[in-house]
């Protein structure tokens, strides 16, 4: 599932030159849509595994990922989608690279 929502994802980002009614608007959507579904499908994975609350402070990460991801559908502003996309963007190079490399030691 992981690696099907990520596929639609990247397509989403350079859709097919067949489709007639795509817009910039649909595509925006649809990728936030995506993000969406991957964080929610996530929390689903980790609730049946039973670590829901494994590290403590998992809800809270995906909350504020989820919220990023919500306010440009909330606000439709150019400059909200883009400071949006730069929070997520660094939030998780921060994640990826300093806060994983500090927990595995």
């Amino acid at each position: 599932m992981w690696a099907t929502v990520h596929y639609l994802m990247a397509v989403s980002l350079n859709p097919y030159k067949f489709l007639s009614e795509y817009s910039d608007e649909l595509q925006r959507k649809f990728v936030i849509v995506s993000f969406l579904a991957t964080a929610a499908l996530d929390v689903g994975e980790n609730y049946v595994r039973g670590n829901l609350f494994e590290p403590w402070y998992y809800l809270l990460m995906i909350s504020y990922f989820v919220i990023f991801a919500v306010l440009p559908l909330v606000i439709s502003k150019p400059w909200v989608m883009r400071v949006s996309g730069w929070i997520m963007a660094v939030s998780l190079l921060i994640w990826s690279v300093v806060v994983r490399s500090v927990l595995a030691s």
